[in-house]
Formats: C-alpha cells, structure tokens, sequence
C-alpha cells in the first residue's frame, strides 16, 4: 500500500470515529478525532476531507457554546470549499456560520450567511427540481 493510500484511510477512519463521537454528544472526543483527520489529510493533501474535517471541528465546538473557535474552523471550511466549488460542504457551513455569528451577537454577520445559506439552498433546490422534470 502506499503512503498516501494509509494517509487516506487513517483520515476517514479518524472521521468516522469522529462521527461517532458526534453522535453520542462526546464533542471533546469529536473534535480530537476530526482533528487527526485533518491532520492525515493534509499530509494526503486531500483537500475535500479537511474542508469536511474542519467544518465538523467548527460544528463540535457550536455545540460546546465555544462561538469564536466554532467560527475559526468553518471560516477555515468555508474558504476551501468556495476554492473548490463543494457547494455541498457550503450548504453546510453557511447556516452554521450564521448561528455561532448570532451566538456571538454580531448580527450582521449573522444575516449575511443567513442570506447565503438560503440563496445556496433555493440555487440547489432549483437545480434539483430542473433535474427531475428533465429525468421525466
């Protein structure tokens, strides 16, 4: 196997692992495993996994009321997926910028991805619908 191969399965183990942890609201734990996922990712240069990795570090931290870290990590997320066009990470992101922005009590910030996130969702349902009537 090669090196970047077991820098790729570590990475998704790690996220799993994470997801898990996630799932029993053990985000201490979250965190850290996201975190070594970041880490074998980046080593893999896999760009997708550390914007994912990043964006549920910042997720686990929301649910931590830890709103300045929370938002560090998906501004992290949100500027690698808008650098590769992962809108579906962005559906993501955005709506959970705009909450840890309303936690912090910067409300325009707040609004703006609001906005953003409600503007990527009705782009995406649009696509989605013009995709289903074209399958017809």
């Amino acid at each position: 196997m090669t090196a970047d191969f077991l820098n790729f399965q570590n990475s998704v183990l790690h996220a799993n692992y994470g997801l898990i942890a996630e799932s029993e609201e053990n985000y201490p734990r979250a965190i850290e495993e996201f975190q070594r996922s970041r880490y074998y990712s980046q080593i893999g240069a896999d760009a997708i996994s550390i914007c994912q990795a990043n964006a549920h570090i910042g997720q686990a931290y929301f649910a931590l009321a830890e709103y300045d870290s929370a938002s560090y990590y998906l501004a992290q997320a949100e500027v690698l997926a808008r650098q590769m066009d992962a809108n579906e990470i962005l559906r993501d992101v955005l709506p959970s910028q705009a909450k840890s922005y309303a936690s912090l009590r910067e409300w325009d910030k707040a609004y703006d991805y609001a906005n953003q996130a409600i503007s990527l969702r009705d782009e995406y349902l649009s696509e989605e619908v013009q995709r289903q009537v074209a399958e017809m």
